[in-house]
């Protein structure tokens, strides 16, 4: 069985400020045939993001897996507000790097 990090098969692994409490994911892929290969692996799922940031479910303001444009979007609602006292943009770098495989996270099974 041969897995692939996710930031080796998308085209684009970006976060975004979605308002003051919200931070969207978005994992855009270059072509429909990887696309497709990742979302019937199941690797990324609401469940699994719930895993891999060892966040629970009622932190997921949305999960879309967008067909016409070859992405998968989530949001995740801040524990501070951007730009309030002491945050800093460590969910951010390290919500990232976990979506785009660092360490091991985020790997897709290429056999599916």
């Amino acid at each position: 069985m041969k897995t692939q990090k996710l930031s080796a098969l998308a085209k684009t692994i970006r976060s975004k400020n979605a308002g003051m409490n919200l931070i969207t994911f978005d994992i855009i892929f270059a072509g429909r045939a990887t696309y497709d290969r990742v979302k019937r692996a199941r690797v990324l799922t609401r469940e699994t993001v719930c895993k891999l940031y060892g966040i629970p479910d009622k932190r997921i303001s949305d999960f879309v897996e967008f067909d016409s444009g070859n992405a998968i979007k989530y949001t995740l609602y801040r524990l501070r507000s951007s730009g309030s006292p002491g945050r800093s943009g460590h969910l951010r770098r390290a919500a990232v790097c976990a979506a785009a495989g660092c360490r091991g996270a985020g790997r897709v099974d290429a056999s599916k």
